[in-house]
């Protein structure tokens, strides 16, 4: 309760949601396919790039946001490196319950996430180059 999660992009290319429980509030706020994604070897163009495509303006100009409400046994699946997502305030008491399940193309390997839990759960300012961590 009271928990929320931060406007980011995951590093796989598909992401799955299965929600096992319903809450008040707790939303996942999607802008599918949203991100125009670059070779990784242009890392601080991909940062400014994403900076751009996520304001307001751009948003409301060819953004589309769908807004998928918990419920036992809902599955979503995105494409979770180019869908700009977040996940609303949780309220009440009951705490939401889901199992996430990533996935990605066979032999891709990703370095350990540093911080993934201080960015999603608190206001930190982390990730250093990392443009999944949005700021």
């Amino acid at each position: 309760p009271g928990g929320q999660y931060r406007w980011h992009y995951d590093r796989n290319a598909v992401t799955a949601i299965l929600y096992l429980n319903e809450v008040e509030g707790g939303d996942t706020e999607i802008y599918a396919n949203h991100r125009v994604l670059l070779p990784h070897h242009l890392i601080r163009l991909q940062r400014g790039i994403d900076a751009i495509v996520r304001t307001q303006p751009v948003l409301a100009l060819v953004g589309t946001k769908t807004i998928v409400t918990p419920r036992s046994g809902r599955l979503v699946v995105i494409r979770g490196d180019r869908c700009l997502h977040s996940v609303c305030t949780v309220e009440g008491t009951e705490e939401r319950i889901n199992v996430c399940l990533a996935y990605d193309h066979i032999g891709v390997r990703h370095r350990q996430r540093r911080a993934l839990d201080d960015y999603l759960y608190t206001d930190a300012i982390v990730g250093g180059a990392d443009p999944n961590y949005l700021r």
